[in-house]
């Protein structure tokens, strides 16, 4: 394995107050930029935690993370019947994160999120390139949406879950999904 790179491409448009608040959805420049400073403007929550277990998960020892975060700006206005963005204010938020092992990017991932990413040309999708033996492009256009992404995971791996040893494990810890089907599919 030589590296990994990973890209979200979503809409946000369908998520409540809570999450578009985070993002800094329909913010002037600056407000976005003052929300990133006091910690109420987040981007997307847990590429620390998937830089560490990717990275451990194939033996890569990490020594640089650089984060990167901007707000998308509207090149024209984006209306919903709880909110609107008007040209020049935010409309999203592009967050990425690279990780370098022996000095080489092995790990990217890349989250630009916004409302109605149409309206701009952008098409939404779920995208990971691994560089290995073999190589691998996987992508999935359109996205699949976050609450349906976010509910699917715990009762997909629910199975997996019940097999698993008791105590705190990460999800690199848990059983790999065949054992679940020996002497079931041959």
């Amino acid at each position: 394995m030589k590296s990994i790179k990973a890209k979200r491409v979503n809409d946000l448009s369908s998520f409540g107050s809570t999450v578009l608040k985070a993002q800094g959805i329909g913010l002037e420049v600056e407000q976005f930029e003052a929300g990133l400073k006091n910690g109420s403007i987040m981007g997307h929550v847990g590429f620390f935690q998937s830089i560490a277990l990717i990275s451990e998960t194939f033996g890569w020892e990490i020594d640089d993370v650089v984060e990167e975060k901007y707000p998308i700006i509207a090149r024209n206005k984006r209306e919903h019947a709880n909110f609107t963005v008007n040209k020049g204010m935010v409309a999203g938020f592009d967050h990425s994160v690279k990780a370098k092992s022996n000095g080489k990017t092995v790990i990217e991932l890349n989250h630009p999120q916004q409302v109605f990413p149409e309206t701009e040309g952008f098409q939404t999708k779920d995208e990971i390139i691994i560089n290995g033996t073999p190589n691998i492009h996987l992508k999935i256009s359109p996205e699949i949406h976050g609450g349906i992404g976010t509910i699917a995971m715990p009762v997909n791996m629910l199975p997996l879950v019940m097999e698993a040893k008791k105590g705190l494990i990460t999800m690199r810890e848990l059983p790999k999904l065949p054992s679940l089907f020996q002497g079931i599919i041959s």
